[in-house]
Parts: C-alpha cells; structure tokens; sequence
C-alpha cells in the first residue's frame, strides 16, 4: 500500500474518530440540559401556584415575586444554577416566569401563564 493511501486511510479514521466525539459530546450536552431544564420547571411550579394562589385572593397577577413572601412562599427559589428566575407581568398576556440555562447557550425557558405551556427556545419571549 502506498504512503499516499496510508494518509488518505488514517485521515478517514481521525475523521470518523472526531464525528464520533462530537456526536457523543452534543448528545451529552443534550441529555444535560434537559435534566436542568426539567429541575428548573419543578423550581419554578412552586412559584406558578403561590402566584396563582395569589390572584385568586387578589384578583390580579402580583408586580413582583418579592410579594409572595412570606403568606405563599417561605422564599423565592432560585434555580438548580442559583439563578434568579425572572418574571414579567403582562397585562395581556398575564405572565412570564423564565429561566437561562447554564447548560444551553443562546435558550431561554419562560412558562407563558396566557397560554399555560413552557417554551424553550432562541432569545426572549417578547
């Protein structure tokens, strides 16, 4: 076998060797964040019911999450991260209760109260 197809055998093998990797390390990263994402939304349903809890007895959605406590929730959850969920009031729409994870780059996970679903996806939901 010449040197030439020696080089073209092993250059195919490194290829195939770092498809494989990075196939693995994407599927990895996936299976990652969805373990985080799916902690993060039962973070964060703590939080969805005192804020349904609170407009029933006040008939309106609170300005912020800081007024929950302590007659709905003890505290704020944070989440798996440490980081703070973020929500936004709508007067349409109702709210938004969202979250980065750290796992994901460039995704945003926000529960749309309006429409009573999450969503996952690039940027912010406005």
């Amino acid at each position: 076998m010449s040197t030439r197809a020696r080089l073209v055998g092993f250059c195919g093998f490194v290829i195939l060797a770092v498809s494989a990797c990075t196939i693995a390390d994407i599927e990895h990263r996936n299976e990652r964040a969805a373990l985080e994402i799916g902690a993060n939304k039962e973070q964060a349903n703590e939080i969805i019911q005192a804020i349904d809890s609170y407009k029933q007895d006040h008939d309106g959605f609170p300005e912020s999450l800081d007024v929950l406590v302590p007659t709905y929730l003890s505290e704020i959850a944070q989440t798996i991260t440490g980081q703070d969920f973020v929500y936004e009031v709508h007067d349409l729409q109702g709210y938004y209760l969202c979250f980065d994870p750290t796992s994901k780059s460039n995704v945003r996970c926000c529960y749309h109260r309006r429409l009573e679903i999450w969503d996952c996806s690039m940027g912010v939901p406005h």
